[in-house]
């Protein structure tokens, strides 16, 4: 048993976990050609989840690594749904999270990136913690960051454009660390059954209104209406809440008056 990804892979896509010789078989014909020429990653099972946090960090064109927005990872078994913020990571973890988001941050640094960079980790029932992923290029919170960034007064693109015309970008690790008042999630939205139709096309107020309105939601489908959905994410909600606890029970309402308004058999 092992956990097996391909050499070109994202958001869980062609990675998996295999026990017996018919999983493999089954993991290696659904590689793309680029992958079945390529390597793979096999690790040893990290079993017990109970927490996946995500970090995001910038490597300025000084060299620095700051920490921008450390938030959990919403997964449906491998698969990359979105993200909850404030992590509910224990100060220990974090501090691990911080350390090991600072030495990749100055590794990547002295081979010559910069700009955006993230990572992913694990946590297990014991408290055992491991990184399984460095991604270093805009990851799928980007626009939520991003929005939750200027309540700090700080423009992600802004710094990241400066970054990459060479300027030098100075920010306060104190101001970034300060924990927002508030909650906020975004999560794609995942139907329970493939073959459902499109009954209406949905869109909820705009990306930005969760943020200037604490509370309140954006939810949009990507289909046309009349469409079939076969395969993938059916749509996308972004959240703000007072508190996290109830940030997840009005995720899950959300997605319930969702369904109901959009989706059919």
């Amino acid at each position: 048993p092992c956990y097996l990804s391909a050499a070109y892979t994202s958001g869980g896509n062609e990675s998996g976990l295999i026990y017996d010789s018919e999983m493999l078989r089954e993991f290696l014909a659904r590689l793309r050609p680029v992958n079945k020429k390529s390597h793979f990653l096999v690790a040893d099972i990290f079993e017990d989840l109970v927490l996946a946090p995500n970090v995001n960090a910038l490597v300025t064109e000084q060299g620095n690594t700051y920490i921008l927005v450390i938030a959990d990872q919403i997964l449906q078994g491998n698969r990359y749904l979105g993200n909850l913020y404030p992590s509910i990571a224990n100060k220990d973890h974090l501090k691990q999270i911080y350390d090991a988001t600072k030495k990749l941050g100055n590794h990547l640094a002295k081979e010559g990136y910069k700009g955006l960079f993230g990572c992913d980790f694990l946590i297990n029932r014991n408290g055992d913690m491991v990184v399984v992923d460095l991604n270093p290029r805009h990851q799928g919170g980007y626009a939520c960051n991003g929005l939750a960034l200027m309540q700090k007064n700080v423009s992600l693109t802004d710094i990241e454009l400066a970054t990459h015309q060479g300027k030098e970008v100075q920010l306060s690790q104190d101001e970034l660390d300060e924990e927002l008042g508030f909650a906020w999630s975004h999560s794609t939205l995942v139907p329970a059954e493939k073959g459902q139709v499109i009954n209406n096309e949905y869109l909820l107020n705009e990306i930005e209104t969760p943020f200037k309105s604490i509370g309140e939601s954006f939810v949009t489908e990507f289909y046309k209406k009349g469409s079939v959905f076969v395969e993938g994410y059916i749509g996308y909600q972004v959240q703000t809440a007072n508190s996290r606890n109830e940030l997840e029970s009005k995720m899950l309402h959300v997605k319930e008056q969702y369904d109901s308004k959009v989706l059919g058999l």
